[in-house]
């Protein structure tokens, strides 16, 4: 809990409690989303759309595997490393059938990945996005504009009806705000770094759509 009295981060003991008794209700609504983004990331643009697929089979892989994972933590390492081995097979054929280089590259940086580092990273991700959506509009606007449409600070303040200092001013405000939410102790260039990279992490591509629970517990009850 931050000194705001914000909290973003999911309650792991009870969704992985509930995923290990076959509720995903929990496990959808809270870590999906952002399971989903992490997935596309790693395939790539060309590869994106293939990301509900690999999510779903990691998913079920992990699910196959419930009895030999014993704690929340536990959990959520195997899903990542799950994710991350199905990434890699989806490359490698993509290499095969296209001789994709760069997903070559890709592939063997993501074999030599630490879990840990993929665990803080998601829930960085998962905190962030969970704070832009629960700004105020004015700042909400400001995000959108400037940092997913990447307007000038000009073209903002014409569309706002509002002067270039008020457009720096909320941007400035907003910075602040985001650390407040993500704990006060969030580095402000981390920050800055995620905002200047948003329009990529908010594209469609990363936004796949969600399928119904009901797809995946489909899938469930045939094992």
């Amino acid at each position: 809990m931050s000194p705001k009295g914000y909290n973003f981060m999911p309650d792991y003991i009870f969704i992985y409690d509930s995923f290990q008794r076959g509720h995903l209700e929990p496990f959808y609504s809270s870590m999906y989303p952002g399971l989903l983004r992490y997935t596309a990331r790693l395939l790539g643009d060309d590869l994106a759309l293939l990301a509900e697929d690999c999510l779903q089979d990691s998913i079920l892989a992990t699910y196959k595997n419930r009895h030999l994972i014993s704690t929340p933590e536990q959990w959520r390492a195997w899903m990542l490393k799950s994710i991350k081995n199905r990434v890699i097979e989806i490359m490698r054929k993509a290499t095969s059938k296209r001789n994709y280089s760069t997903h070559t590259t890709l592939s063997a940086s993501l074999e030599i990945g630490s879990v840990e580092a993929d665990l803080i990273e998601q829930e960085t991700m998962n905190a962030f996005f969970s704070a832009i959506a629960s700004l105020p509009d004015r700042y909400r606007e400001i995000v959108e504009l400037s940092f997913e449409q990447g307007l000038k600070n000009e073209e903002v303040a014409r569309m706002l009806d509002i002067t270039e200092v008020a457009v720096r001013k909320r941007k400035k405000r907003l910075i602040e705000i985001l650390r407040e939410k993500l704990g006060g102790h969030t580095d402000t260039h981390l920050i800055v770094t995620l905002l200047a990279n948003y329009s990529t992490l908010a594209s469609p591509v990363y936004k796949t759509h969600l399928r119904h629970p009901e797809t995946l517990m489909n899938r469930l009850d045939r094992l």
